[in-house]
């Protein structure tokens, strides 16, 4: 990879970045956009799931995702019932603007906090989601590099991978370290590039730290290939000499950020061929096995994409003149026959499964649905936030609902904080004592 400094360039922005923006985080700028050639397999109706490695397709052979219109449930059509049905609000934190959080367990939330210096320098930080406090794992980049920052950064309980990024010439290294409590140790550099390939987008299971190697769509290594990078953690690995391997080779850019859920990593590359067909791909985090994959029809793109309850879940955000019961913008579930819930809002991030519900952010709201029951609910945002409302955290299998809101001072000053908010099961509805009195009042009746 070359390490040439960085010429001007057009950058697109992410919903990510436009959902940073919003909060007034700044720009986080990861280019979207073109494709990237999957490390291949072999299609059919029934895959084997045996083989990824890199290879040829002709298009006659893809078979792709085939929904038609009466196959799809709308979340519109279905009854709506209080939040307080579902969800109930345990805490509520403040933190500084320009905050960014990813999930790490029930009990914790990494936080990408902005550092003394100002607010291009960001520290790393958990916070403690049974009382709000904040411990700083990183109070700077540990790189020697004059410009650097903390770029991005995922963590468990056991490992944490962060990226940082040399503002003046763009160059980037991948850390990775081992977390006891909240001490970072044995830190080291895993992989770097230059200002022609884009940072790395993170992801992290109990058994590997992942990262993507990608060239800049506009830049001098446009076509050279791009790589899913992996390195293991935990068991029996010796960390200081484990070395990084690469998982899948392709001949592009995937399209989503990889998502961890249950064990299993999701990721979208493209489909090796002479037309553009995106792949649903889902890998088994402990042995690299593949678990599922799906193609989507011919240049239909995702923009998020987990698997979740024995299928992809994953969301659109574009109208399609084709594509039968895919072929409008919003957040699709696969239920266990086959049909598909469609959740007809703008999407703004991965879903979120909530014991029995299917939690999804849109522009405006979060939208819970109740697969089970076959009800609908809305999270109301704080009353004092913006006008966006609140931003879910986390994607894939949890056990409790993150939400963050931005809440501006009144003072007119520009300063404000970051509101987490943590909300758990409700308790079970009560109907005993109204039974009892329905009791009485029939014995009440029957004596007269």
């Amino acid at each position: 990879m070359t390490t040439d400094a960085h010429k001007e360039q057009e950058e697109m922005i992410t919903r990510r970045g436009f959902l940073a923006s919003a909060l007034g985080v700044g720009a986080a700028a990861l280019a979207a956009g073109s494709a990237v050639a999957l490390a291949g397999c072999n299609i059919s109706d029934e895959p084997p799931l045996t083989d990824l490695a890199s290879t040829d397709i002709g298009d006659d052979n893809i078979v792709t995702l085939s929904v038609a219109p009466e196959q799809i449930t709308l979340a519109s059509d279905l009854e709506e019932a209080p939040f307080e049905n579902y969800l109930k609000l345990r805490g509520s934190y403040e933190l500084p603007i320009g905050s960014l959080f990813s999930p790490v367990d029930s009990s914790s939330l990494l936080v990408l906090a902005p550092g003394e210096q100002g607010g291009s320098f960001r520290t790393i930080g958990l916070l403690n989601l049974a009382n709000g406090e904040t411990t700083v794992l990183l109070d700077k980049p540990v790189g020697e590099q004059q410009g650097a920052i903390i770029y991005d950064a995922r963590a468990t309980r056991a490992a944490i991978i962060w990226v940082e990024l040399d503002l003046g010439t763009l160059e980037w290294q991948v850390y990775v370290g081992l977390l006891t409590g909240t001490l970072v140790s044995e830190a080291r550099v895993v992989g770097q590039g230059g200002a022609d390939w884009e940072p790395p987008m993170l992801a992290i299971a109990a058994e590997k730290a992942y990262w993507t190697v990608m060239p800049n769509a506009v830049g001098a290594a446009n076509m050279e290939d791009s790589r899913l990078q992996a390195l293991k953690l935990g068991g029996k690995t010796n960390f200081a000499t484990e070395a990084p391997y690469t998982i899948l080779v392709s001949h592009g850019r995937m399209i989503t950020n990889p998502l961890v859920s249950d064990g299993i990593i999701s990721f979208v590359p493209r489909v090796d061929s002479a037309n553009v067909y995106y792949q649903l791909t889902a890998l088994k985090c402990v042995d690299d096995k593949p678990v599922a994959y799906t193609v989507m029809p011919q240049s239909l793109r995702v923009s998020d994409a987990v698997y979740l309850d024995g299928g992809f879940t994953f969301c659109i955000e574009n109208n399609y003149d084709y594509a039968g019961g895919l072929s409008s913008f919003g957040t699709y579930y696969r239920r266990q026959d086959g049909r598909y819930l469609q959740v007809q809002k703008t999407p703004m991030s991965a879903p979120v499964r909530f014991k029995d519900c299917l939690i999804v952010k849109s522009i405006y709201n979060i939208v819970g649905i109740d697969l089970v029951n076959n009800k609908s609910f809305v999270i109301p945002a704080p009353t004092d936030s913006t006008d966006f409302g609140e931003v879910l955290i986390g994607w894939g299998v949890r056990s409790e609902v993150l939400t963050c809101s931005l809440r501006m001072s009144t003072s007119g000053d520009g300063t404000g904080v970051v509101v987490i908010r943590v909300f758990d099961e409700a308790p079970p509805i009560d109907t005993t004592p109204l039974v009892d009195a329905a009791n009485a009042i029939g014995a009440a009746v029957s004596t007269t």
